[in-house]
């Protein structure tokens, strides 16, 4: 394999810092589909050796006042991701890319969680991180 294409980020490991689930029992569903609302928000340090740098990634499923909204739940999912990077990585390029890398996990733990609470299971569609976080000068399209 060509030198080029190996990544100068390696991934290692995740966690879940915080998780926060709250069922809203008193939900009646309607005919009226309900959209998935969500929020996404991330944080990304390198040390200063530069040779380990950790990524925030936090997620909001609706509301924590759902009751007022009629949503089903409420869940706030922050999670830790761990990387080892080369001398050469700016703290962008790490975040951009970090995310795109933990932002599969965040999905799966969301699915695995969610189907194991007694309400359907809730599967967050591909994020193209570029878009969502709005890295600036580029232009990349679906």
């Amino acid at each position: 394999m060509s030198k080029n294409v190996v990544s100068e980020l390696r991934f290692n490991d995740f966690a879940i810092d915080r998780m926060v689930f709250q069922k809203n029992h008193t939900y009646t569903p309607t005919d009226k589909e309900i959209g998935l609302e969500f929020g996404l928000s991330a944080e990304a340090s390198i040390s200063s050796e530069m040779d380990e740098s950790i990524i925030v990634l936090n997620c909001k499923i609706f509301e924590e006042n759902f009751d007022e909204h009629n949503v089903p739940f409420f869940l706030e999912l922050s999670m830790r991701g761990y990387f080892n990077c080369s001398q050469d990585f700016n703290i962008e390029d790490f975040q951009f890319n970090g995310m795109a890398i933990l932002l599969p996990y965040l999905r799966s733990v969301i699915t695995s969680f969610t189907a194991q609470s007694g309400i359907s299971p809730v599967i967050l569609p591909p994020i193209n991180v570029y878009k969502v976080f709005k890295r600036d000068g580029d232009s990349h399209d679906d």
